[in-house]
């Protein structure tokens, strides 16, 4: 075809005092591939979509966003590097020659090398012998990692967990890395202990999990019910528990996770919790995130709070990112729907709860994906926490702040994630990060993120 040895040609040519000239290419060979709108490279690499399964208008778009606007955008930051020639979108020279990520630094460009091997490898296929997808997810908190401590980032991110409680004589807790990091308890049920307790196992494999995603976040955990089944009986504890992990001075977190629900046509029944998170949203400006579990109903709506507004609703995928059956059904004109790994948990995790916890429900759902939805949102803020001086660019605060509320990590997470059917977006930090090249380029899709922001 015509077009391709155009492009052939455009790929061979010579453009001088161009740094930045893959960013062009990279957003003209997508337009010439039909199939970049239609399914995602994960997608590719496993199997082929029924041909007769077409993504909507509003999919077709993000796809057009994803795969061209956004790499020209890159460019449009960037602009001429190397040239006189200046950026359409004007950021300050110190960016480019002051900033710890351009300098050259081995250590990140090591780092950025370790991110592209894991994900070469997720690619490949995870193995659960290995532990599935865990590794490279850390191999991405590493990199986090060490971005903060170059940028010297202190304050940890906060979490909070209200769940059955937390058993911090587990194994994996065991480490000093890890029990340091458990920096909260607190216990609204009857028994009001003083010290951490999980007599049910659901909270400990909820923190566990999502120890194992942000492993450099502060974990508060407030124990609201002793199982379960009691939660829908104890809305008086899961109210004081919100306005606790939302307003306390000493916790404030930045982000409050609830592996849990009830019915959605019983939600009037819970106006206090809708009101509790009403409260704290209002007191925090805005700036605190709720990430609950959709449910995994079937057939029914997706639960209470998860349909809050001013909740993340998380529904469950496997580590494919295909949405699972037992996800609530949602009508075919409804909202985009974040997916996260609710399944193919590693068997050496399942038996580290299922010893202290033999009759533990580990089952795979939604409640799984929150936990693991919440880590990845805590390491994003952990990230763009040190992002402005990593980039030496005070005014990405501005942006990078943004995250923290609900509409902006809403829409981050649509970025971060692969198409997976008919609105369903699968979040996917493994494609992300291993998509981009250096730091400069995750600041790009932080701003395409919040620029979609409505209202």
């Amino acid at each position: 075809m015509k077009a391709r040895r155009k492009l052939e040609e455009l790929k061979d040519a010579k453009w001088d005092a161009f740094g930045s000239k893959d960013c062009f290419v990279e957003a003209v060979e997508n337009c010439l591939h039909s199939v970049n709108f239609n399914e995602t490279n994960r997608q590719r690499s496993r199997h082929k979509r029924d041909s007769s399964e077409k993504p909507d208008l509003s999919e077709r778009r993000n796809a057009l966003y994803q795969k061209v606007v956004a790499p020209l955008s890159r460019l449009a930051v960037v602009g001429f590097e190397g040239s006189d020639e200046p950026p359409l979108i004007r950021i300050p020279n110190e960016v480019h020659s002051k900033s710890i990520s351009a300098n050259g630094n081995k250590e990140l460009q090591n780092s950025w090398g370790e991110i592209h091997h894991a994900h070469s490898s997720f690619l490949s296929g995870p193995s659960e012998s290995e532990g599935g997808f865990f590794p490279h997810l850390q191999v991405i908190a590493g990199h986090i990692n060490r971005c903060r401590r170059l940028a010297n980032t202190a304050k940890p991110i906060r979490v909070a967990i209200l769940d059955t409680g937390c058993q911090k004589e587990l194994d994996f807790f065991k480490d000093n890395r890890r029990s340091k990091r458990l920096r909260g308890w607190k216990d609204f049920t009857m028994a009001g202990s003083q010290s951490a307790i999980d007599t049910f196992g659901h909270g400990t494999f909820m923190a566990r999990l999502l120890m194992h995603v942000a492993p450099i976040v502060d974990i508060y955990v407030i124990r609201v019910a002793e199982n379960t089944e009691d939660l829908q009986d104890h809305e008086q504890n899961i109210v004081k528990a919100i306005v606790h992990a939302g307003l306390d001075p000493e916790w404030k977190a930045d982000i409050i996770s609830m592996s849990f629900g009830v019915p959605n046509e019983r939600k009037k029944e819970y106006k206090a919790i809708s009101d509790a998170i009403d409260k704290v949203t209002k007191e925090r400006d805005g700036s605190v995130l709720f990430f609950a579990a959709a449910g995994n109903s079937g057939i029914r709506q997706e639960n209470f709070p998860a349909s809050h507004e001013h909740v993340i609703s998380i529904y469950a995928t496997n580590s494919d990112g295909d949405f699972l059956g037992s996800n609530p059904s949602q009508p075919h004109d409804g909202p985009k729907l974040l997916g996260a790994y609710g399944t193919d948990i590693p068997s050496f995790i399942k038996e580290e709860i299922q010893t202290p916890f033999p009759k533990a429900d580990l089952s795979a759902g939604s409640s799984i994906a929150t936990a693991i939805a919440a880590g990845v949102a805590a390491m994003m803020l952990s990230y763009v926490a040190a992002l402005p001086t990593l980039l030496n660019f005070k005014s990405a605060e501005t942006e990078c702040a943004k995250l923290h509320t609900k509409n902006g990590m809403q829409q981050m997470l649509y970025v971060m994630s692969a198409l997976k059917g008919h609105k369903h977006c699968f979040i996917n930090p493994i494609g992300f990060w291993g998509e981009k090249g250096k730091d400069m380029e995750v600041f790009t899709a932080v701003c395409a993120a919040v620029d979609q922001i409505k209202g």
